[in-house]
Order: structure tokens, then sequence, then C-alpha cells
């Protein structure tokens, strides 16, 4: 059964391959370590959507990693979560899991009735997995999630793993925030944030 992370030297394990993949935690100015060439943008609510678990599941399979971890950035699972809950507010669940074992470890309460599921409180998140070559960051409050691939070829076996689905999911950054716009009345530091994006996420090919 998937469950929190509750001893330290696990949740270490899973802290250094997070700084392998990331230099530093801030979202906005691209944190991706230089490795990671190629990225793509989508909606942050998609995570918690049964269509992205799925196609999650099958690129896993594809690459050949049977597991993939959830690595909770903001409220820091250390300083917040553990010294609350005695549990860390990271955790690893398998390639076969089903849906429903996936939103259970999301919904569900460290300690009742504290109310704090990390699907609702968790604002800055990551996925990777044991290959290094792709990961994922997400915002919450900036509505979007990025991955990052360390080759065109991981990217499009990520993309090709969501069949008809990549359509709907999966755009350049520079799209998502133009699309972002037309949707959303921005004020001047949510324009200056997006732009941001756009010049920090763009390929280093």
């Amino acid at each position: 059964m998937t469950d929190f992370v509750t001893d330290k030297e696990e949740f270490l394990k899973y802290k250094s391959q997070f700084n392998r993949i990331f230099t530093n935690e801030n979202f906005g100015d691209n944190p991706f370590h230089s490795r990671f060439k190629y990225f793509s943008a989508f909606e942050f609510d998609f995570i918690y959507h049964e269509l992205f678990f799925e196609g999650l599941k099958n690129f896993l399979k594809t690459i050949g990693d049977e597991k993939v971890t959830f690595y909770t950035i903001d409220p820091s699972p250390v300083d917040y979560f553990y010294k609350r809950y005695n549990k860390y507010s990271v955790f690893e669940i398998s390639n076969e899991a089903t849906k429903k074992e996936l939103s259970d470890i999301m919904m569900k309460d460290p300690k009742p009735p504290s109310g704090d599921a990390i699907a609702l409180t968790s604002d800055d998140i990551s996925w990777f997995s044991a290959s290094d070559d792709w990961a994922i960051m997400g915002s919450r409050d900036w509505e979007v999630a990025i991955i990052g691939f360390t080759s065109e070829r991981v990217k499009e076996l990520f993309i090709e793993s969501f069949s008809e689905n990549a359509q709907l999911m999966f755009t350049s950054v520079e799209q998502f925030v133009e699309e972002f716009k037309e949707m959303i009345v921005f004020k001047e530091i949510s324009t200056n944030f997006y732009n941001n994006l756009i010049k920090n996420y763009q390929d280093r090919i």
C-alpha cells in the first residue's frame, strides 16, 4: 500500500535525487539542472487527473521504471510536514497502481482531523523516477507544471505515452502562457512572472 515516507534515511535518498535534478526550488527561474534541455508545460490540476496518471504509468513502463516519486517542495516536507506529523510529504507509487491508490494517498489526512491532505495543501511539487532523464516541477499558485527532459527522444516517449490525450494536456511553455493570458486578467506582477517563464524555459538546444 502506498504511504508517506517515515524513515529519515529513505527521505534523504529522495532528497538527494531531487537535488541531482534541481539546482534550487525556485520554480520561476527554471531550477532544472543544465542537462535538462527540453521542456513542456501543462495545467497544474492535471496532476490529479486520471488521464495524467494513466499516461505517466505508460511512460514509466516504456522507460523501464517500476515506480515514480511524488515530492512536495512547499510546504517543506521537513520543516512543515515532518514537524507536525512525524512523516514526510513524499511517497513512491508503482506503475501498476490504480487511480484509487493515488487518490487515497493524495487525499490522506496525515493526522486526522488536520485536513492537511497533500492534494489540497501542497503548493509546489515534483514528480521524478529512477531514470533521472525527466522530471516535473509544478506550482499551484501559478497554475502550471513544467516537464523537463534530458533529450528530445525522452520527450517524444513521454508525449507518445499519453496517446491522443497529449494534445489536450501538453504544450510549449510559451503557448501555455499565451493561452492562459487570454483567460485571465493579469496584474503587472503576474505578467512579469509568466513572461519570465517563457524566457527561462527555452529549450536548450
